[in-house]
């Protein structure tokens, strides 16, 4: 297991799949830099050139150390900082006293290649979104103990499960979706394609966007589907706000439970639980709620249906953690008495786990 311990001064965390670095001026990009680097070795044989190393689904890099027992990384009294674009091993994060902050995925404009100036031993898997290019954010599950200090955790993106405990302190939990573009036929654009960007430099511009309109709610977007977003608030007054796409979204709200956008999230001792669904023709479902916290619903812009202890609701897209769900179905029939034929038997409904699950 590796213990990692802050200095004195705030701290500004960056972790990637194979090294993480306290970066002393995050402002400066000539900045000194504390970096651990986990020692791999290059498959050669599914990586021949260079160019291949930025393709994160044919497995480059192989460690030649085991970091399966984790990484424990204790912050100091200072306002520290980190930045989770994926991960080398399972984490352990410790705040410190005062105010945190721990962010979850990073945001991009472009694709982090050759392009972006990243070396070939330092990749950033990314996946294309209609808001830029999202990294990763964890490979492996992450624990996260905000301590004292009003902290905040924000999460674009999580392969694998994240459990936060706000602890002491006011603590915000900040939850976003995000959808990948889907072209006129309905393919979804692959991670090479260059999204738009528009400057319009010195002089008075005028860009003006012309989307389409809807009074009902249409089919889910793409959704990047993240993995299990734990929450526990601890004491204090704590609030999770749950953020959804531009699209036109479906949410499920229970006590201490919200799915939908692709999100799969559960919470406790949160004094106050806000969703919006932002832009779009969304569609929340209220199942229940607790006199212990506020629930706040905001629709945004579109035009918004919200449902309170509705007799069905809609299927929305989260993962299912219980892994792929189906059903085995049973045939009946008889030699001796055809009265059996075709009789109707209920299923077996059965969960398959995996590593997709």
């Amino acid at each position: 297991k590796l213990i990692v311990e802050c200095s004195d001064f705030a701290c500004n965390i960056l972790s990637r799949e194979n090294f993480f670095a306290n970066i002393h001026d995050v402002e400066n990009p000539a900045s000194s830099v504390e970096r651990i680097q986990l020692s791999r070795n290059r498959n050669e044989s599914a990586c021949p050139n260079d160019e291949q190393i930025y393709n994160c689904s044919l497995n480059c890099w192989t460690p030649d150390v085991d970091l399966s027992a984790g990484v424990s990384l204790f912050l100091n009294q200072g306002n520290n900082s980190v930045f989770f674009d994926d991960t080398m091993a399972p984490f352990d994060v410790n705040g410190g006293i005062n105010r945190d902050e721990f962010r979850i995925g990073q945001l991009y404009n472009s694709p982090r290649d050759s392009d972006a100036k990243l070396a070939i031993s330092d990749p950033i898997c990314t996946t294309l979104t209609t808001q830029g290019y999202i990294s990763d954010g964890n490979s492996h599950a992450i624990t996260i103990n905000g301590d004292a200090g009003g902290d905040f955790f924000d999460i674009l993106r999580n392969k694998e499960i994240l459990d936060l405990n706000g602890e002491s302190g006011d603590d915000e939990f900040v939850v976003r979706s995000f959808a990948r573009p889907i072209d006129s036929k309905g393919n979804v654009l692959p991670s090479d394609v260059n999204v738009t960007t528009i400057r319009g430099g010195d002089g008075a511009d005028l860009f003006e966007t012309i989307p389409e309109k809807f009074d009902v709610k249409g089919d889910d977007p793409d959704y990047v589907v993240n993995s299990l977003v734990d929450i526990d608030g601890g004491t204090g007054t704590d609030k999770l706000l749950v953020v959804g796409t531009e699209f036109d979204d479906s949410f499920v709200v229970e006590d201490g439970k919200v799915y939908g956008g692709g999100l799969s999230i559960k919470f406790q001792n949160i004094e106050e639980l806000v969703v919006s669904g932002a832009a779009g023709n969304d569609l929340v479902s209220v199942l229940s709620t607790s006199p212990s916290f506020k629930t706040t619903l905001y629709g945004g812009l579109g035009s918004d249906t919200f449902q309170v202890c509705p007799r069905t609701v809609e299927p929305v897209i989260s993962k299912n953690l219980r892994g792929h769900r189906g059903i085995v179905e049973h045939n009946v029939s008889s030699i001796e008495d055809s009265r059996y034929d075709d009789l109707k038997v209920e299923g077996i409904a059965i969960d398959i786990h995996d590593n997709d699950g």
